[in-house]
């Protein structure tokens, strides 16, 4: 049953916030503006943190909701709603309506996070602002959330299958963040404090 419920959470997956949001308040394609990314960093960028807000919740629900009912109402085991969620980063960040460009994964995730379990989704909540305020970049945040789930899943002793999906997670992970990578290394990529102070003006 893993691949039927990977395969409906890739198309849950395909809810993508920042395209909806672009497409019918702006009027554009937020992968023509900005950073390129249909996330809602980039949203946040271009629209304002309002927008950027509301792509946000959209894209933690979508993996929160489904997984939540298939717990609740299908009785959904934690190798199936694993799988169910996995399909849901997946279609978020490699979604096939939108020519495989989506965004980078991290609200996606941090819904599929709190679907498994509230204690957790907190928790990679937390450690994503802190780290984020702390390196002054969002992206940080992001990979210190796929980077440290592979070593909760074996403190935990999950099932194997998941240890090695969440590695894949954090691979995928840091291979949609090489650009925010490369830009800092170049001094290109905008800082936290400086994106705050310019939603305070």
């Amino acid at each position: 049953m893993s691949f039927l419920h990977l395969t409906i959470g890739y198309l849950f997956g395909w809810i993508e916030g920042a395209l909806i949001i672009s497409k019918n308040v702006g009027k554009f394609d937020i992968r023509e503006k900005g950073s390129g990314n249909a996330g809602a960093s980039n949203v946040t960028d271009v629209m304002g943190w309002r927008y950027g807000i509301a792509v946000a919740l959209i894209d933690i629900l979508k993996a929160f909701i489904p997984l939540t009912i298939a717990k609740i109402f299908f009785n959904a085991s934690f190798t199936n709603t694993f799988f169910m969620g996995f399909g849901v980063f997946l279609g978020h960040i490699f979604p096939l309506p939108f020519d495989f460009k989506g965004g980078k994964g991290a609200a996606s995730f941090i819904g599929f996070m709190y679907a498994l379990d509230l204690k957790l989704g907190l928790f990679m909540n937390l450690l994503f602002i802190f780290v984020a305020f702390i390196s002054n970049h969002v992206f940080v945040g992001s990979l210190s959330m796929f980077f440290i789930f592979p070593f909760i899943l074996l403190i935990y002793k999950a099932p194997v299958i998941t240890f090695f999906i969440s590695i894949l997670i954090a691979i995928i992970g840091l291979y949609k963040h090489m650009i925010n990578i490369h830009n800092l290394k170049l001094g290109k990529d905008k800082g936290l404090r400086e994106a705050l102070k310019k939603l305070k003006k």
